[in-house]
């Protein structure tokens, strides 16, 4: 388990440190976020804060290796926002406006605060989408059976209604057959 610094004053490991916004903090523990971090090296330091976190690595390299693998995944119903913490906002914009350009040639537009935002199709891991396909699944399920419930019980008040109905013009014609006989007509 790492210690809670993550060392912002040390111009030499600002590069090192992991900064991770949107982040459901009332789901997601500091243990979590270790898990997810370790993944891409060794870490000396977390700290987790109301909404996001920071993670100091051994280096560089696995700090970059995160951001890249990580930066718009969906943990508890929340799309993260992870840069280098040294890397300052308006250069991840220049970025991403350079991306964004790139792919407007191949006829996608995409506006740079939009494309800041958004998950990456590129950056999805497989367990990410096993676990999309697994929530659509169930959601599609519970949409049938909600589809069920709904036709049956529709079904199950046109039939009331129907009975109704032939109830109302039973007592209508057995209405008619006792005026008539009171009136001393006769069918027959």
């Amino acid at each position: 388990m790492a210690n809670n610094v993550t060392n912002k004053t040390d111009p030499h490991s600002m590069n090192y440190r992991v900064f991770t916004g949107n982040l459901n903090t009332l789901v997601v523990k500091k243990s979590d976020v270790e898990a997810i971090f370790l993944k891409y090296g060794q870490i000396v330091g977390c700290s987790v804060h109301k909404g996001f976190a920071f993670v100091q690595h051994v280096n560089e390299r696995n700090a970059q290796a995160t951001v890249a693998g990580e930066d718009g995944r969906m943990i508890a119903g929340q799309v993260l926002d992870i840069n280098l913490a040294a890397e300052p906002k308006c250069s991840r914009n220049a970025r991403v406006y350079q991306e964004t350009l790139h792919r407007g040639a191949k006829g996608s537009i995409l506006r740079v605060d939009d494309e800041d935002r958004l998950p990456s199709l590129e950056k999805l891991k497989g367990d990410d989408i096993q676990a999309i396909k697994k929530e659509l699944t169930q959601i599609k399920q519970k949409v049938d059976s909600l589809w069920k419930t709904w036709k049956k019980s529709k079904r199950s008040r046109a039939n009331k209604q129907l009975e109704l109905i032939k109830d109302d013009e039973k007592e209508a014609e057995e209405g008619e057959d006792d005026r008539d006989s009171t009136n001393g007509k006769d069918d027959s």
